[in-house]
């Protein structure tokens, strides 16, 4: 403390100054100073408490969260799936078991008194489940249409063929049949792609020969057939050649080899993914009706491909039949019968594999 009388300094607690003997006195100013440092005592004190408890209340907050995390890993840990578990989808619903027998009996029911010699084959488009009838080889007609698709496409994705070059059409190419590229004039130029299409959808005669030359011929033709493993399917001529018919030489083919040939393009596995799409599609454009799509619902989609050949008495037709429960192929070869009751049995042999097979 600060003498008022001499200057001197002493101690905080003396009565008197010990150079001049005056008694001490606080200053107004000493006195502020004191009442500044009690008043501010109490705040700190304050900020000191509240800081003190931000930080428990830190503490208890990262406390919990880690024994909620602990709770979590100790919950996934008792109740982790299996393997297969974890990959199925959580939508995923188990393949529904091919009716096997009903599938027969409903086949059996159809061809039973069909005048001729009729073939059956129908598919699950996944699993192996199938049921089929009297597979024997039997007049393609128009179905040989669909294994040139398969050849073209294939020498297409091996680079041997090449789809959008241009083909032109000779006077001598043009035959009578169905199609309009027997009406076009000579000189008319299309591409590989075209002619692919002309032949599914228009069962256009012309362009299934041209498609044949660009193969390198019958005999080429067939050799591309049997490597994609249709062996019991035989080109043995062109469209209309009437004169190799007259000759006993005709293409053959099998339910088995056309149904296997949907399936596989059904499921992408018969040339390569892009190009078994772009073959479905034809297949859902085709112009002509489709006997084993006739009684469906509009909801089904269907892709086919018929052949006929009435002088032969052959009714032919091959079939995707899908909706939002799955699908399956359908194949039936029917020769030397009455057309109009192979019709009727085609139509109803379609819907009643419907009904058993994509209805819940």
């Amino acid at each position: 403390m600060q003498c008022q009388n001499c200057g001197a300094q002493n101690k905080p607690d003396a009565q008197t100054c010990r150079v001049c003997g005056e008694p001490l006195t606080e200053t107004r100013l000493s006195r502020r100073a004191h009442r500044h440092r009690e008043a501010s005592q109490p705040a700190t004190q304050r900020q000191y408490a509240w800081g003190l408890g931000l930080v428990l209340l830190v503490v208890i907050a990262l406390g919990g969260w880690w024994l909620h995390l602990r709770a979590g890993e100790t919950t996934s840990a008792t109740s982790t799936p299996t393997a297969s578990q974890a990959s199925a989808p959580a939508t995923s619903k188990p393949a529904a078991t091919f009716p096997t027998a009903a599938v027969r009996q409903r086949v059996q029911s159809q061809v039973v008194n069909l005048a001729g010699t009729t073939s059956v084959a129908v598919r699950a488009t996944s699993g192996r489940g199938q049921v089929v009838h009297n597979n024997r080889q039997q007049r393609a007609a128009g179905l040989a249409e669909l294994f040139v698709l398969a050849a073209v496409y294939q020498q297409a994705q091996t680079g041997k063929l090449t789809l959008t070059q241009r083909v032109t059409l000779q006077a001598q190419d043009r035959v009578a049949g169905t199609g309009q590229l027997q009406t076009m004039p000579a000189g008319s130029r299309f591409t590989v792609a075209n002619l692919a299409k002309r032949m599914i959808v228009d069962s256009d005669n012309t362009a299934t020969n041209l498609l044949i030359d660009q193969l390198g011929g019958v005999t080429a033709t067939q050799r591309v057939i049997q490597q994609l493993g249709f062996t019991k399917t035989e080109l043995n001529r062109k469209m209309m050649d009437t004169s190799a018919l007259k000759a006993g030489r005709d293409n053959q083919t099998t339910v088995n080899d056309v149904a296997a040939l949907l399936r596989q393009l059904y499921r992408g596995t018969l040339v390569a993914k892009t190009a078994d799409q772009t073959m479905l599609k034809l297949l859902k454009q085709t112009q002509g009706p489709s006997n084993l799509g006739a009684n469906l619902p509009s909801s089904a989609t269907v892709y086919h491909l018929a052949g006929t050949y009435p002088s032969y008495g052959v009714q032919n037709e091959a079939a995707i039949v899908q909706n939002r429960h799955g699908a399956f192929v359908v194949v039936m070869l029917a020769e030397n019968g009455q057309a109009q009751a192979q019709t009727k049995r085609m139509r109803q042999l379609g819907q009643e594999l419907t009904q058993t097979l994509l209805t819940r």
